[in-house]
């Protein structure tokens, strides 16, 4: 697979958030996931913590980060008081930097873990792909 997507005209930078509120990032299987489907993950130096607390990130960093794709895993995470969810999970009603930082995102993953690692990256290739094929011919 490293060999296809290493043929890819362009690599996009990919943010992959593992959980909202606060904001954490993925951890290390997630970005070999990232770099495997041809993407690069934006916080590489955050994957390595295996703590949930050491990958927090602020809607301002990712948009610093300026990922070209934002994914995120939804798990076991509520809806909360105020707030609604479409079917693929995506938060609606969410403003600020926190919009600004969705603004390229592709939709939530609700598989769980690296048991569904195959899975997650079949999903990453296919995104990274139809990111591709966007920014290699606008006109589409």
């Amino acid at each position: 697979m490293r060999e296809q997507t290493a043929q890819l005209p362009r690599r996009p930078r990919v943010y992959f958030e593992e959980w909202d509120e606060p904001m954490i990032s993925g951890l290390k299987w997630v970005s070999e996931l990232i770099e495997t489907a041809g993407g690069v993950e934006v916080f590489p130096a955050l994957s390595t913590n295996k703590n949930a607390k050491d990958r927090i990130v602020t809607a301002n960093d990712v948009i610093a980060a300026a990922p070209d794709i934002n994914h995120r895993l939804v798990v076991r995470q509520e809806v909360r008081a105020g707030e609604s969810r479409g079917a693929s999970g995506v938060r609606r009603n969410s403003g600020g930097p926190r919009r600004r930082a969705a603004r390229n995102q592709v939709g939530a993953d609700p598989a769980a873990g690296p048991r569904r690692a195959d899975r997650r990256l079949d999903q990453l290739v296919r995104i990274v792909g139809d990111w591709v094929s966007r920014v290699s011919n606008p006109a589409r």
